[in-house]
């Protein structure tokens, strides 16, 4: 009896390990079919930068909180911060035809302990230890998520959350590839939307995108809408449309690699901030184009150029403050920005360069994916960036460099909005950033 009964615990326990060695079989299997048509990957980067704000002409802002204008009085400021990125990348290609990529994201100050008000609890003091287990927001910022389908082998259809922020030329100084083919100039932000794209023999590609812009009532009956202050009904989709055309090729322009965008951007009477206040509304036109060449005459040297013609039409205008670029009810202006960089490699791994900017009095300019507190990119004036970079082994990078940022003009409401003024800024940032990919 005791024989049988160690026999059948030995078999109970033989068959329990085996079962389980199955089941982790299986298990391996369905990871690595898994891993066979994804990759995940990242980056994380720690940055100090040290600000300076000269402002040595007084003039207008308007506060949208109390609808008056306040004066920025002329005065020096300064502050040094702290500050942590951090990016997770998903790479997915389940089918020869499919492939999908996502991109989450995080940006914070280096343990924000005060603020300056706030009733929410992830606004609180001393609440930046314990942000994320603060039961009030469950928000993932997603700065890009899009799925490309293959048509054709030459054709392509794009969705979702479009591969438009930290558009060249902000790879140049840190010694990276480019990320994806939307300049600053072009886009300056994460856009959603369709994109129809058809490549072409010897390195040419057009591509169709079309990302409306969305005036969701939050506050009532999605079908009641929203109206501006003369009461007539917004669109709560309003279309805008881009065309861009690109060449890529080695060996080619005197360089090992040269490379050509150009981007014709379209949005037509865009509601801004529809109420009570405002009956503006915005039509733009914005041709750009970027062109880099990397190793000049097989040289050491990089360099890039690239430039914007804007054309804004404002009717309407918003509070007291005018309107696009404009004091008046109804106007169209024309404006131009240009820039160029050159980059210099003392070893592949170790690269000096130099930018500069210029943004004439009506261009329209914005850049709301930038990091940089003297954003060069949205100069109207002129701006100037020096820049140290070395990749480390073993994954390392860190880079060093200058910004200044000479303004010129500027508008009282979010810097487009009203009456040019003339003004003198200078801002000055020096930074250090360490930055790991994985």
């Amino acid at each position: 009896m005791k024989k049988l009964l160690v026999m059948g615990m030995s078999s109970l326990f033989a068959f329990g390990a085996m079962a389980q060695t199955l089941e982790e079989r299986v298990e391996a299997l369905e990871y690595a079919s898994y891993e066979n048509y994804t990759k995940v990957g990242g980056r994380i980067e720690y940055r100090f930068d040290s600000y300076a704000r000269e402002i040595n002409d007084q003039y207008a802002v308007f506060n949208t909180a109390t609808n008056a204008t306040d004066t920025r009085e002329e005065g020096k400021a300064a502050a040094g911060f702290q500050r942590l990125f951090f990016n997770l990348d998903v790479e997915s290609r389940p089918s020869s035809k499919l492939s999908f990529f996502g991109k989450l994201a995080m940006a914070k100050y280096s343990n924000l302990f005060n603020t300056d008000g706030g009733t929410s609890p992830e606004n609180a003091p001393y609440n930046d230890l314990q942000r994320g287990n603060v039961a009030s927001s469950s928000a993932i910022f997603v700065e890009r998520a899009f799925a490309n389908y293959n048509i054709t082998k030459d054709l392509t259809f794009t969705f979702g959350r479009l591969p438009t922020s930290h558009g060249a030329p902000r790879q140049f100084s840190s010694n990276e590839a480019r990320k994806g083919n939307y300049p600053i100039l072009s886009f300056g932000g994460s856009w959603d939307g369709l994109a129809l794209s058809k490549s072409m023999e010897g390195g040419h590609a057009v591509k169709l995108v079309y990302t409306p812009v969305s005036s969701v009532p939050f506050k009532t009956e999605t079908s009641a809408g929203m109206s501006d202050k003369n009461g007539d009904a917004v669109d709560v989709n309003v279309p805008a449309y881009a065309l861009i055309y690109e060449f890529d090729r080695a060996q080619f322009a005197g360089s090992r690699n040269f490379y050509f965008t150009a981007t014709y951007f379209n949005i037509k009477d865009m509601p801004t901030l529809p109420s009570a206040a405002s009956d503006l509304y915005l039509s733009l036109q914005r041709t750009s184009f970027y062109a880099e060449f990397s190793g000049i005459k097989e040289s050491n040297f990089d360099a890039y150029l690239h430039g914007v013609s804007t054309v804004t039409k404002s009717d309407g205008k918003f509070s007291t403050a005018g309107g696009w670029l404009t004091a008046e009810d109804s106007d169209e202006v024309t404006g131009q920005a240009y820039g160029f960089g050159v980059k210099y490699s003392i070893k592949p791994n170790i690269k000096v360069g130099a930018e500069y900017f210029y943004g004439s009095e009506d261009a329209f300019l914005y850049d709301s994916s930038s990091q940089d507190p003297a954003n060069i990119y949205t100069t109207w004036g002129n701006g100037q960036h020096i820049f140290y970079s070395h990749d480390f082994d073993g994954g390392l990078k860190v880079i060093v460099g200058h910004a200044i940022k000479n303004s010129k003009y500027t508008r009282a409401v979010i810097a487009q909005i009203g009456a040019t003024q003339e003004i003198d800024n200078v801002e000055q940032n020096t930074y250090a950033r360490f930055i790991s990919s994985f």
